[in-house]
């Protein structure tokens, strides 16, 4: 009869320490999918920049390329 009460105490102790392992298990997938979504969004912003960027040069190059056809038909 002890050995009965030791072995289900036991598995008491088994099934919360499972159940431990489980919420933390659940909180590190919550935090990684977080991180994701913050780099995510950081790339995205970066992504917005380049672009930006690059329209910026795109505007300045027909810029400079309409001066200078204005200076070669003068």
């Amino acid at each position: 009869m002890e050995q009965a009460k030791l072995n289900h105490q036991e598995a008491k102790k088994r099934k919360q320490r499972a159940k431990e392992w489980h919420q933390l298990d659940i909180r590190q997938a919550e935090e990684r999918h977080l991180l994701d979504i913050r780099q995510a969004e950081e790339q995205h912003c970066l992504d917005i920049r380049q672009a930006e960027e690059l329209r910026r040069l795109v505007m300045e190059r027909i810029r400079l390329k309409m001066e200078f056809e204005v200076e070669m038909n003068r």
